[in-house]
């Protein structure tokens, strides 16, 4: 299993990656994924449904670029008002956070 299945969680992944200066910075793009392969896909794959994964890779994919920047490094309350409409919305919040501590 690898982030790179899952084009909408590239885009999230992307994004954390870009507004924590992580990419250019410490890593390019394809480092920073495959640390994310490493550090959340190997370690926590057990916890990761195929399904969800998919479902919220379509749903991000499917966020106008302003939406998809709010869910991802917005103010709590304006993601807030996004997430209301993503499937199985606790566990996307989860694994964004884990993209953001990478």
């Amino acid at each position: 299993m690898s982030i790179n299945e899952y084009p909408g969680l590239v885009k999230a992944a992307l994004e954390i990656g870009y507004d924590n200066d992580v990419i250019n910075r410490t890593w390019t793009e394809e480092s920073f994924l495959e640390e994310i392969d490493a550090e959340i896909f190997f370690e926590h794959e057990y916890e990761l449904s195929e399904m969800d994964l998919q479902s919220w890779s379509n749903w991000l994919d499917s966020l106008p670029e302003e939406q998809l920047k709010t869910v991802c490094c917005g103010e709590c309350e304006e993601a807030e008002k996004i997430l209301v409409n993503c499937p199985s919305r606790s566990g996307l919040e989860e694994l964004l956070e884990l993209i953001f501590d990478c």
